[in-house]
């Protein structure tokens, strides 16, 4: 029934009073307020308001205002719907939290993601570079070496192989520890990167050895001018661990395509079979393959 809608049983509690004994506070200036209550008065569409009950609680209503015959009668026709608002509000808050979950699970999936490309990304870089000194590895030098014999090719040019070995990379290791050998890899590696181009390739076949795929190659001088240079990084080799005394140089082998190999395999064949010469003949320098020292 109406008073039960309201908190209470008996109608003379309700006899009486003003409207807004009905309502919430927030409501009363609605009732109070000539322009808000004519206002009211035209709405067709049942309004939203709050009801403060008898017992003191409140509930969601619907409201219809309509004037009587008397301008200060009025007929108000109220309909709750606390359990509509609180089903809607239900609602409303289990779509918060699935709409949180669904972030939260993109979120998750998005890192997930992330962490699955970083780790094929490492197993890329494991599988074809050289894990101390992060230079591509044989696997990696082949392919890139077999590209770029093929590019020469095309373009009527040359690729020179550099084939460098280090002379006295053993007695760092066993003067001063494996720990130095590896600093002196490390930095023998960065002076290499530092002295070829983009387009070039340096790589590690392993222990002390080191290959240079250097393309476009118009004729032997420029390999010879580049294996100069890299005779300089041992031009100070105190510089190279942290001012550790050690006497290292390096043994270089150059080999030309088309002149000394049709492969990439070929052609390191030759340039290391030019660098072996080299060690004969005193190490720390370099020499040029020559027909006499190539084949299969």
């Amino acid at each position: 029934s109406g008073l039960a809608l309201i908190g209470t049983n008996n109608s003379t509690e309700v006899i009486g009073q003003p409207i807004t004994w009905l309502f919430h506070k927030d409501y009363h200036q609605i009732f109070t307020d000539p322009d808000s209550l004519a206002e009211l008065l035209t709405e067709k569409e049942l309004f939203p308001a709050r009801f403060s009950r008898h017992d003191g609680t409140c509930i969601d209503v619907h409201i219809a205002l309509t004037q009587g015959r008397d301008s200060e009668d009025f007929m108000l026709e109220a309909r709750d719907i606390t359990a509509h608002r609180n089903a809607v509000m239900a609602l409303h808050k289990m779509n918060q939290e699935l709409d949180q979950r669904v972030r939260a699970r993109t979120r998750e999936l998005t890192e997930e993601v992330a962490r699955r490309k970083e780790t094929e990304e490492q197993l890329r870089l494991t599988a074809t570079h050289d894990g101390l000194t992060g230079l591509p590895n044989r696997q990696l030098l082949m392919e890139r070496l077999d590209q770029a014999v093929h590019r020469a090719h095309r373009d009527s040019n040359k690729v020179a192989v550099i084939f460098i070995d280090l002379d006295g990379f053993k007695s760092v290791n066993d003067t001063h520890g494996h720990d130095a050998g590896d600093t002196l890899l490390k930095t023998v590696s960065k002076e290499l990167l530092v002295r070829v181009r983009e387009t070039d390739t340096v790589g590690r076949l392993g222990g002390d050895e080191f290959i240079i795929a250097y393309t476009d190659v118009k004729k032997p001088d420029e390999a010879v001018l580049l294996c100069s240079r890299i005779l300089e990084i041992f031009g100070d080799p105190q510089s190279l661990i942290d001012g550790l005394k050690i006497n290292v140089g390096a043994s270089i082998g150059i080999a030309l395509y088309p002149d000394h190999g049709e492969t990439g395999a070929d052609l390191i064949k030759a340039a290391d079979d030019a660098m072996y010469e080299v060690k004969k003949g005193g190490k720390n320098g370099f020499a040029l393959a020559s027909p006499e020292n190539t084949g299969p």
